[in-house]
Formats: C-alpha cells, structure tokens, sequence
C-alpha cells in the first residue's frame, strides 16, 4: 500500500512527540510505502521510507501544505495518514482526491476541554465544532492513544470509527542504543549509588517546587541519591535546586536529550513520574518509566487510575510528603521494588508491546483497505 504520512509537528523518537514515528515504523515494517512531509525528521533510513521534505531543515506549515498537496496530485496513493491538526488540512486533498483518510488524533480541538489548532476556534466555537464533527466523521479511521480521548471524540461524533490504539515505551523504538550507565555517569562525572530518573510532565511553578521539596527530603535521608530530571521546566527548575542547596545531587536535562535520559531509566534505581494537571488523557512517558529497570513513583491522576496500581507501581498523592515517603521506600527496601518492577515489566508485556501495536496497526490499514 501507497501511504501519504503528513504531520506538521517533528518526527523523532528523540523528541517529545514520539508516536508519529512509531507509527511510520510499524507501516514501514509492515511492507507499506511511505511518502513522509512533517515538520523535521530524525529517522533511521529505510527502504520503504521517501522524505517531501522536513530532512535538512525545518518547515514552515505553509510548505508542508504545498508539498502534500503536489505529492497527492502526481502520485496515487492508497491512504492518507494524518497526524492532530494535519488531518484538517488532509482531509481537503481527500475528498478532492477520493483517497482514504486515517486521522491520527492527538487532542480534541473544541469544546471545553479540547485544545485548538489556532485562535480562530475560539472566535466561532459553534462553527469550528461542526468542522471537527465533520472531520471525525469523513475519516475512514480515526487513531486514539487513550481510552479518555476515544470517549471524548466519541462524544463529539458518535458515527465515527475511532480505535484505540495506545502508545509503546520509547526505548523499544530505538535501534541499536547502545549508551549504558557508565556513559551517563561519564556525562554527569560522578558515579552514584542511588540514581532517581525523574519524569516531570508538569510546567507550573508551584508543583516543580513541590517535587524538588521533596527530592530535597529524600537526599536528607539518602545522601547518595543523584536525580535526572527531563520536562518541560527544566531549566526553571535549576534556580530552583540552588535555592535549596540540592544543585550538586541533580542534574536538569534538556527535552532532546532522550538518549542520556534513557541510560538513567536503565541505571535508576527509582524513576519518578509527575504527570501534568492540565492533560486530559494518559502520557506515554510513563510507558517509558514502566519499562525501565527501577520501580516508578507516580503522583496519580485519574487518566493513570486503570494503569497504575500498588502492585506495580508506589502510586503517591500530589503533595511533598508523599512524594518524598515513594522515593525513600523504593531506595530502602529492594526486595519490595523488584517485585513492582517486575509486574510493571509485565504489564508493558501483556499490553503495550510493539509486537501488538505493529498488528493492530497492520490489521487496521488492512480492514480500511478491503472495507468494501
């Protein structure tokens, strides 16, 4: 099958969108060809593959636009596959071109708890609705990473074919990664004892100081303990670390840097998630974290209430002392940690391989195809 893969956002396992590209692997693996316009590409080369644009430099949105647009109207494809607002635009050529259009849906655009493309959604919320409506139900498929998004695009358009297809760890997309611990502790100079990966998904101030409160509780208690953190604050929270006298015991690290941040999973020996208070529906972040080598300290929120229970996880209330109580207990009793390690490796395992995300995106391009 001939597969049009648009998205205007990056296409990296590096980066901090990372399911675009796990998608492109599994089509690609699949035996699919793939003509690819996005933002920016980082990807292994495969043959399956051919890049629009996006591999040398960074594309405007209006680029990206025209080089679809001249790909859809040369070549025949069998499908389009469109990934969060892309899909608006796709949706045009589609209809023009009469070609299948697979929305891979990221957010819900209106309504209260939906998230617009632009400001012209908040200026006619009435209209933009029904162009979202529209769009679910044109869709030949519509692609959802979480059961909260599907009830709520569901909600929106009740006649539209909208799978649930969630996300892998990122470490399974890797190639070849080969950076182990020594090399993350050459890169921090130091070779510690009680290594914290910290996911921290939350950009306000208040919550960053919480945790790095109780991260200061926990180096009074284990004096060895050495933090990474990687999120969308990081180097706010810098300024931070030094006010509590804790900046030599952490290390802040940039959204991009996925390999170092990967190598302190696999080394830690406790990960910490914090998820954001304003995401409607699950982070494949802490996918991640439960596929590394050390129990996971996560402040629950309701989208991880199915995920995330006590025998696979220290699920902890938002707040410094329960934080701090996780990470100390994950450090002090080993033999409790191994066992949450082992049933969070499990679980990956039994639902969130890549084996099983490769079928069900495979059988999914196959229905679509012989639909009729």
């Amino acid at each position: 099958m001939k597969i049009l893969f648009v998205t205007f956002g990056e296409l990296s396992v590096s980066g901090g969108a990372y399911r675009p590209a796990a998608m492109v692997r599994a089509l690609a693996d699949a035996g699919h060809q793939l003509t690819i316009a996005a933002a920016w590409t980082n990807l292994p080369d495969h043959p399956n593959l051919t890049l629009l644009c996006g591999q040398a430099e960074t594309m405007p949105n209006a680029r990206l636009r025209l080089a679809a647009a001249r790909a859809a109207g040369s070549m025949k494809f069998d499908a389009v596959h469109a990934v969060d607002d892309a899909a608006l635009f796709c949706a045009k050529i589609c209809r023009l071109r009469k070609i299948p259009l697979i929305y891979d849906a990221v957010r819900r655009f209106s309504g209260r708890s939906g998230r617009p493309p632009s400001r012209r959604w908040k200026w006619f919320p009435g209209r933009y609705a029904a162009v979202e409506k529209k769009l679910l139900q044109t869709a030949a498929a519509v692609l959802a990473p979480d059961p909260l998004l599907q009830k709520d695009l569901a909600a929106l358009q009740a006649d539209a074919r909208i799978m649930l297809i969630q996300d892998v760890p990122r470490q399974t997309l890797f190639c070849g990664r080969t950076e182990s611990g020594e090399a993350l502790f050459d890169r921090l100079g130091r070779a510690e004892t009680c290594v914290a990966a910290c996911s921290f998904q939350a950009a306000d101030h208040a919550a960053l100081r919480q945790l790095l409160m109780a991260v200061r509780k926990v180096i009074d208690a284990c004096p060895k303990a050495f933090f990474v953190f990687k999120g969308a604050a990081a180097a706010e929270a810098e300024p931070m670390a030094k006010s509590l006298a804790i900046e030599k015991q952490c290390c802040f690290l940039n959204p991009e840097e996925t390999y170092v941040f990967l190598s302190a999973v696999d080394a830690a020996g406790v990960s910490v998630f914090m998820p954001s208070t304003e995401r409607c529906g699950m982070d494949p972040e802490i996918l991640t974290l439960l596929y590394g080598a050390a129990p996971v300290v996560a402040v629950m929120e309701d989208a991880y209430a199915d995920l995330l229970t006590e025998s696979n996880s220290i699920p902890v209330l938002r707040n410094t002392d329960a934080i701090a109580s996780g990470i100390i207990r994950a450090l002090q009793e080993p033999l409790f940690a191994r066992g949450l390690q082992t049933q969070g490796r499990q679980l990956i395992a039994d639902h969130y391989s890549l084996s099983s995300f490769k079928h069900q995106v495979r059988m999914l391009y196959h229905d679509v195809l012989n639909k009729d």
